[in-house]
């Protein structure tokens, strides 16, 4: 299956959007398309990250560039046959990766560690990356089990909702509060823990504050419940070394807030992610001042 490079280009005229990411909203398209079909005993797949709540549930205007999953442990088992389940549920992944014609990837390349792996699929490509856009396509599989209740969300590619196409496939969903949750706590940890000299240095960790400010709506429908999912996502990132704070979540969050108030790169970095990838209508977008004042805002709703 190839994409219809005139039928991309049209898109773009038509919507604004620079055709590399149309491109590449298809090719993950079909990588979700062949994950659904796959199943595993003993796990069962959940799709979240910011890229299922702008394809799974619409609350995002911008593009994501990874897939990210949680890998569902159905049951308590020994640590014997987790490592064992874990291995098989891998290999049946990168299998199913396999089958999906034109992408391609490293086996070499696949990052395993106790929390999960990481896959850098390779696609075809007939536009230009810009800048800032990664070339490759992330899968990332998370063995953090969720806290919230999923619920299954048709997806489409640009091109099909475009086009009024049916939805080309349908996944089981993280919920949009838990999703804030953790984008809630992974800013604040990495705020602290930034150093822009490091070579893993990521400036695009500021989606997390610019999402928490779209989100806005959806975490004021049941403050109570982002609160206490927000503690517990801190409360498992805490434990481990690279993460840790040394403060509770509400200090740490507003020393994080102060620290991206004072450093006037936040907002040049934060600027240069707004502008590679919302598609968001220019006066819809949010700017800097008001994604902090709304990250502060949240920091009070805490009590711990």
């Amino acid at each position: 299956m190839s994409l219809d490079k005139e039928v991309a280009e049209y898109l773009s005229r038509e919507e604004g959007i620079d055709p590399a990411f149309i491109e590449k909203d298809w090719h993950a398209v079909r990588v979700l398309q062949a994950l659904s079909h796959h199943s595993h005993e003993g796990i069962t797949t959940i799709f979240t990250g910011g890229t299922s709540l702008s394809k799974g549930y619409g609350l995002l205007k911008r593009f994501s560039e990874d897939l990210d999953f949680r890998a569902q442990i159905d049951g308590t088992l020994s640590a014997n046959k987790l490592r064992k389940l874990k291995s098989a549920f891998r290999k049946g992944v990168i299998n199913a990766l396999r089958e999906i014609e034109d992408l391609s990837f490293e086996e070499d390349d696949i990052v395993v560690d106790g929390l999960g792996f990481k896959i850098q699929l390779t696609y075809p490509k007939k536009f230009e990356s810009p800048h800032g856009i990664r070339p490759e396509l992330q899968i990332e599989f998370s063995y953090t089990q969720p806290r919230l209740n999923t619920e299954h969300r048709p997806i489409a590619s640009m091109i099909a909702r475009y086009a009024g196409n049916p939805d080309e496939t349908g996944f089981l969903c993280l919920s949009p509060v838990e999703i804030a949750a953790d984008k809630f706590s992974s800013l604040t940890w990495r705020v602290h823990k930034r150093n822009r000299e490091d070579e893993k240095d990521d400036p695009a960790m500021l989606r997390h504050l610019h999402d928490l400010c779209e989100l806005r709506g959806m975490i004021d429908a049941d403050n109570a419940l982002f609160i206490s999912t927000t503690l517990e996502s801190f409360a498992t990132d805490q434990q481990r070394l690279n993460r840790q704070v040394g403060m509770a979540l509400k200090d740490a969050a507003l020393t994080a807030s102060t620290i991206l108030q004072r450093d006037a790169l936040y907002e040049e970095e934060y600027q240069q992610f707004v502008d590679a990838m919302s598609y968001a209508p220019e006066d819809e977008r949010v700017d800097f001042a008001q994604a902090v004042d709304n990250f502060q805002k949240l920091a009070n709703l805490l009590d711990a």
